[in-house]
């Protein structure tokens, strides 16, 4: 049994499940982009196996529906995307064996920085009637690229989310990825003590995604993922329901 300081509960993830499952619609494009399992084990094993038009009318197309509206749909794009995953293959390769749970961030937090600092300076240019700009990739959709990469190492991020790790001094700055992956990290170690806690044996991810009717099991970084999602859009000092609404499922008496 793992035992650490329950700094999140299992209960507190669930109900992060339940409500993210309850509000939003994104995860349709998720799903069926993590459908494409051979696509997914060539772009990891080798970007440069992937054409333009297969990253474009998958990953790209993931992107852009979770909210990247800068990330065109065309095949320059497709290009530099690809161009940049294959110059950090290298990179990724040394930790493709390595989960959220089991990564030595002490040793390898400087390779994550890396990666999520390549990543958000990819940049194309937009071409107008007028004036071209210089496009970013940027650090929301960074984190969402290196996740596609390995979905059970690196947690999802967007502003929101990294302003409020950052206003509560808990990692140094907005861009200080790695600082937050071990923050979610003690956060997963967690949960699972938590889990254990409880009597079970098997994967907390594995539990949820059984719960929740998911065919293609999530990761436990993306209950992560969802459980700060839901904080940070719905303001949320904690993600579960009042003890007064519990109560009522349970028979509770009228107060």
């Amino acid at each position: 049994m793992i035992l650490v300081e329950i700094v999140m509960t299992f209960e507190e993830l669930a109900w992060g499940a339940f409500f993210y499952q309850l509000v939003t619609n994104y995860d349709s494009s998720y799903r069926k982009l993590l459908s494409r399992e051979s696509l997914l084990t060539k772009l990891r094993r080798n970007p440069g196996e992937v054409s333009p038009d297969e990253f474009e009318e998958s990953v790209i197309t993931f992107l852009n529906e979770w909210g990247g509206r800068h990330i065109r749909k065309d095949a320059e794009v497709a290009g530099a995307l690809l161009s940049a995953l294959t110059d950090l293959q290298d990179k990724f390769q040394i930790l493709s064996k390595d989960t959220l749970v089991t990564v030595n961030l002490d040793r390898q937090g400087k390779l994550v920085q890396e990666i999520f600092d390549e990543l958000r300076l990819i940049s194309w240019e937009n071409r107008g009637t007028f004036r071209s700009v210089t496009v970013h990739l940027g650090q929301t959709f960074a984190s969402k690229l290196a996740h596609v990469m390995n979905p059970s190492l690196f947690v999802m991020w967007d502003d929101g989310i990294a302003g409020h790790f950052c206003e509560n001094k808990m990692i140094e700055s907005l861009r200080d990825y790695s600082g937050f992956l071990k923050l979610m990290q003690e956060e997963a170690m967690s949960v699972i003590s938590d889990f254990q806690a409880l009597g079970y044996s098997e994967d907390p991810a594995l539990f949820l995604s059984d719960k929740f009717g998911y065919l293609i099991p999530k990761a436990l970084s993306k209950f992560l993922d969802e459980y700060n999602w839901i904080r940070s859009q719905r303001k949320l000092d904690i993600v579960r329901p009042p003890e007064w609404l519990l109560r009522l499922s349970n028979g509770g008496a009228r107060t």
